[in-house]
């Protein structure tokens, strides 16, 4: 069953990453341009997670756990980089400097017998055996600045989680994922019978941003389909208003027209009647007609 949770986890997480890049190539999302790689982080933590539950060779456990670690600082530093996209904001000095250290953690994370022992130990929970290496003292310290890094995120979206709604949102997320980290400190010591969850934790909190991002998509098409219809209403009263500028036009033609052929006509009328009335009565004046 642990398995089949984190391929479940993994499989959705990278889905996500993949609809959350697209996402953020689209105009008016570029604050949402570091989702993806949350998530992806995110999906590659809980595969090789699958790892620690399998009965697989030392060495395949030893992978998993140097990926573990990578992909778990790569995971704190996209949520510092998403927090501040998602406010508009530059990173801090302090953001900076943590970020550099857990990118430090992620890359002795690959190295052999740095953060990891290179022997694996096995625990039980409930008949559910988990085979991991343990840490090394560096390893241990590492933890540090990885919460440290991972606190910063969380601190800003708590401060706007009163007046923004995401930011509740993105906040519970964390507090969950803190949480069921502690869990999992605890668990790979040995000393306690815990459950790994972070697998778990991810999957929820992934779901938690993808519904933040449902929410906004779905605002933006009902605001779409609002200004469709207005600028619908709007054709069609300009299009009623043009027909009848065109008909008054067309009528105001037609009365042209008929001005022109009635001064024509009297223009042809007045000329011959001119002539013959001159020559009749030569004392009246030739421009009328009406001589007396």
């Amino acid at each position: 069953l642990v398995p089949t949770i984190s391929v479940i986890a993994m499989t959705v997480a990278a889905c996500l990453a993949v609809l959350g890049y697209r996402f953020a190539r689209l105009p008016g999302w570029r604050d949402q341009r570091w989702f993806w790689l949350l998530a992806a982080s995110a999906s590659l933590y809980t595969g090789f997670n699958v790892l620690v539950t399998l009965d697989v060779p030392e060495w395949a456990v030893l992978l998993g756990s140097h990926g573990n670690w990578a992909s778990l600082a790569l995971n704190v530093i996209a949520w510092n980089l998403h927090s501040a996209a998602h406010f508009h904001s530059r990173l801090g000095r302090l953001e900076r400097a943590l970020i550099a250290a857990t990118a430090c953690v992620g890359l002795a994370a690959l190295l052999p017998g740095v953060l990891v022992q290179e022997r694996v130990v096995t625990h039980h929970f409930f008949g559910i055996a988990y085979h991991e290496p343990p840490s090394t003292v560096l390893g241990s310290l590492a933890v540090l600045p990885l919460y440290a890094a991972f606190l910063l995120p969380l601190g800003r979206f708590l401060r706007h989680a009163r007046r923004d709604p995401d930011a509740r949102r993105y906040a519970l997320g964390l507090v969950l994922l803190t949480t069921i980290s502690i869990n999992d400190l605890l668990a790979s010591t040995g000393a306690y019978p815990l459950p790994y969850l972070l697998d778990i934790g991810f999957l929820i909190t992934v779901g938690l941003i993808w519904s933040v991002l449902m929410g906004r998509f779905t605002g933006a098409t009902h605001r779409l389909d609002m200004l469709s219809s207005q600028l619908e209403g709007i054709v069609t009263e300009r299009t009623r208003e043009l027909a009848k500028a065109h008909e008054a036009l067309g009528q105001a033609e037609r009365l042209a027209a008929v001005g022109r052929l009635s001064a024509g006509v009297a223009h042809e009328i007045n000329n011959p009647s001119a002539a013959v009335v001159s020559s009749i009565s030569p004392g009246v004046p030739s421009g009328s007609i009406w001589g007396k």
